[in-house]
């Protein structure tokens, strides 16, 4: 099943006491998320595994129509 995802931009916690750039990709379907260090398209694809593997379904996770950045 096609599964359009919602990506925000979000600011992650890293190992230090500093703050990295990454994304957050949830699942219009079941609500469930998952988070990435960075804002590259590797980054965004990388949730979409996760999101995979933690929702248990095979389905096929895509940017919804209306995000215009260009992740993929």
């Amino acid at each position: 099943m096609r599964v359009q995802c919602k990506i925000e931009e979000v600011s992650l916690e890293g190992d230090g006491d500093y703050d990295v750039d990454g994304v957050c990709v949830t699942c219009s379907k079941c609500g469930a998320s998952e988070e990435a260090f960075g804002t590259s398209p590797g980054s965004v694809k990388r949730c979409f595994v996760l999101l995979r593997e933690s929702c248990g379904e095979e389905n096929f996770y895509c940017l919804s129509p209306e995000d215009t950045r260009d992740y993929l």
